[in-house]
């Protein structure tokens, strides 16, 4: 699934360190993951990261940082749900705080906030430094600051923190790679929006009508109530013409296994106020009923559809 959450009673380091390692990651008392966000009015990728403290020695970056705030103070301070604090203060002054879980082998930073009086210095980064410290002196090898949203500005100072020992995870292949070879192809809706269109064009030759359209609800099963109902949660897919109100023809396109497949789904339920957007499909949550057909290639998909739809 492309997302989901739980709500563990408990969680050892271990548990916590398996759950980063495969792109999860802790808010409040749920840990989840998700591969896709809406971020100024559209669909985006989330990509997440982690730097493996093993390979990782201050940057210049950092350096300068250290210098600029050795008139501060920082302390770290564990919690009673192995959080950590750290804060930073001028003289008596708190000025910046911050909190990261830690695990038997890995931890992750949660939050950070700073008094914008002092927004010069950097506070925010100078954090995450603070935290990754730390966690190299207790022997730790990994940290977990999140994800970043390819396109989006403001999460982009992510990727100059700890770049040289910086990695991604690949969702296609379920890995951790180094951030220098991450591309477009790595951006999980964009490929699948291009897959779709693709396929779009052979259906347009086979005089066959369709609409690639976004899913507005995409991360419904992150909501506790619905997380074990395994509803569709793909962010884009191809509506084929035709469908009605009780069953729902499409197709998308699987990163993780770079195939089309040929879904019938079921409405779920059916919201009071729909996304006025005509690139949304918002009519019905869903739930996949059957897996009809997968493919590699547009070409086949097309004719396995085509005749499904005269038959």
């Amino acid at each position: 699934m492309l997302a989901q959450s739980r709500s563990p009673q408990q969680l050892s380091p271990s548990e916590l360190d398996a759950y980063l390692a495969q792109g999860w990651f802790r808010m409040g008392q749920t840990i989840f993951t998700t591969n896709f966000l809406r971020s100024q009015g559209q669909i985006c990728s989330t990509i997440w990261l982690r730097v493996l403290l093993t390979e990782y020695s201050p940057d210049l970056a950092q350096v300068k940082l250290f210098k600029r705030n050795a008139n501060f103070s920082y302390v770290n301070t564990p919690s009673i749900y192995n959080t950590y604090e750290v804060t930073v203060r001028d003289g008596n002054k708190l000025i910046a705080i911050g909190f990261f879980d830690m695990g038997q082998a890995s931890a992750e930073g949660i939050i950070s906030v700073y008094d914008p009086a002092y927004k010069k210095y950097s506070l925010g980064k100078y954090l995450i430094y603070q935290k990754m410290q730390y966690c190299q002196q207790m022997n730790l090898q990994y940290f977990y600051p999140g994800y970043f949203v390819p396109g989006n500005p403001n999460f982009d100072y992510k990727l100059s923190i700890g770049r040289s020992a910086l990695q991604f995870f690949q969702l296609r292949t379920q890995r951790w790679l180094g951030i220098d070879v991450f591309s477009d192809e790595n951006i999980p809706y964009q490929v699948m929006f291009d897959k779709l269109r693709a396929l779009q064009k052979n259906l347009a030759q086979l005089k066959l009508e369709s609409k690639v359209l976004n899913y507005e609800y995409f991360d419904a099963s992150l909501i506790p109530d619905l997380r074990e109902a395994e509803l569709f949660d793909f962010p884009v897919f191809l509506l084929c013409a035709g469908h009605s109100e009780d069953i729902v023809l499409l197709i998308v396109y699987d990163v993780c296994d770079a195939r089309y497949h040929l879904l019938q789904c079921l409405p779920f339920w059916k919201p009071d106020v729909p996304n006025a957007d005509p690139a949304y499909y918002s009519v019905f949550v869903l739930k996949v009923l059957y897996k009809i057909h997968s493919s590699d290639h547009p070409e086949e998909m097309a004719t396995v559809f085509a005749k499904f739809d005269q038959a």
